[in-house]
Formats: C-alpha cells, sequence, structure tokens
C-alpha cells in the first residue's frame, strides 16, 4: 500500500485512531489526503485533530449512532475488530460498507488461527481467565468466532457501554460476515499485521476491476 499512488486515496477514515499511532503514518505516506479520525474515545479524536490536522468524528459502541458524511477511498482499522463480539461485528461493518467509495478499499485486522494456537498454547489469554480462554477456543473451533470479555475490574480502561473484550475469527468465517455487509475480500494476509493480527483488504461486491492499492486476491488457507 505504501508504495502505491498517492493519488488513488485522497480521503481517509481511520476508524478506532486512538491517538494516531497509524494516523500519523497515513498523513505521511498520502500528504494530499483528507484525513478523518473517529474513535468512541472523544479526547483521542480531539489530539488527532489538533496534532495532526485530521477531521474528527465521534464514534459510538453502538453503530446505529455512528454517521459519516462522506465516502472514503481507504478506511483503515485496526485492532478494532479484534475486540467486539460477533452482532458487533455485523454493524460497524455495515456501518463501514455505507462509508466506503465504489472503489475503496476497507482494510481491518483480526486475531485469527495463529492467535488461537497461542491461546491453546498457554502463550497469551489477554487477561481472560481459564475459562474465559476455553470459551472462546470452544467457539472458534465450533463456528469460526470465539469472544470473551474482558474482566470487569479492568473495564474502567475501555468504552462505558457495550460489549468489549476479545474476538478469534477464522478467515473463513471473517469472509463470511465480510460478504453478509456486501463486501469481498480482495486480498488476505495472516498475522500481516506486526507479525500478529490478520489483516483483510476488503471491497465493495459491486465494485468491478482492481483497485490499484492492493495485489491479486491471496486465496483462503484449508479450514483447520
Amino acid at each position: 500500500m505504501l508504495a502505491a499512488d498517492k493519488a488513488d486515496a485522497a480521503r481517509i477514515l481511520d476508524f478506532g485512531c486512538g491517538y494516531g499511532r497509524v494516523l500519523r503514518v497515513l498523513g505521511e505516506e498520502f500528504p494530499g489526503a483528507s484525513i478523518t479520525a473517529s474513535d468512541v474515545d472523544g479526547e483521542a479524536v480531539d489530539f488527532c485533530e489538533r496534532t495532526f490536522g485530521a477531521s474528527g468524528v465521534y464514534a459510538s459502541t453502538d453503530p446505529r449512532e455512528i454517521r459519516f458524511e462522506e465516502e472514503f477511498d481507504l478506511i483503515w482499522v485496526g485492532s478494532v475488530f479484534t475486540h467486539i463480539d460477533e452482532t458487533a461485528w455485523e454493524g460497524f461493518l455495515r456501518v463501514l460498507a455505507a462509508a466506503l467509495a465504489d472503489d475503496g478499499l476497507l482494510i481491518l485486522t483480526t486475531e485469527g488461527p495463529a492467535i488461537a494456537d497461542k491461546l491453546r498454547e498457554g502463550e497469551l489469554d489477554f487477561g481472560l481467565a481459564p475459562d474465559g480462554v476455553q470459551s472462546v477456543l470452544r467457539d472458534f473451533a465450533e463456528s469460526g468466532f470465539g469472544y470473551g470479555d474482558y474482566p470487569k475490574r479492568d473495564r474502567h480502561d475501555f468504552p462505558s457501554t457495550g460489549r468489549y473484550g476479545v474476538s478469534v475469527v477464522h478467515p473463513d468465517r471473517a469472509r463470511t460476515l465480510v460478504r453478509a455487509a456486501g463486501l469481498y475480500v480482495a486480498h488476505y494476509i495472516p498475522t500481516g499485521w506486526d507479525n500478529h493480527q490478520d489483516v483483510f483488504a476488503c471491497r465493495l461486491a459491486a465494485s468491478t476491476g482492481r483497485h490499484p492499492l492492493i495485489p491479486p486476491a491471496t486465496p483462503a488457507p484449508p479450514a483447520r
């Protein structure tokens, strides 16, 4: 993406922007783009406006309350879908699909099979209780989507409403959810973000041709 023609992403949305750890890079790589910062943390949105010159849109833990006034050529969603349950996945995917320009690209990250392996082997637990980890792994094995809430004692750091925790999603299940939102996966990179989270590049199902920001589609690995 970073070597792409910068003119191909004139309007960019960083959804779940936090305090701009990725937004600042987007601004450097696409210097002519208009960048929108959106997060449920209003202070983080305000910071991105002041510090990086982004336009701010306050988000909500309820996707039905989120409105964008424009469409975007590139939407980046890093480590957001990793923390929400399947119902929230469906809602946020619909909102983001509606905000995507016809030839736009939505990039999102997930916790995938590699993380399930680490949970199973005890290398990670994300602060979940042992029975919470087992519940996530059981649901992941049965349906391809495992989710567990963070313990309530840790919730003060997170949005005050809505569920918030850890989701582990098989790429086949992610593709199904993406299709239900009117999108398709044009490219998939296992553990492509920091050798940890899986990366999905998605386009509107009605779009034609190949977007210049992405290479040809990568086939899904066999289901385990």
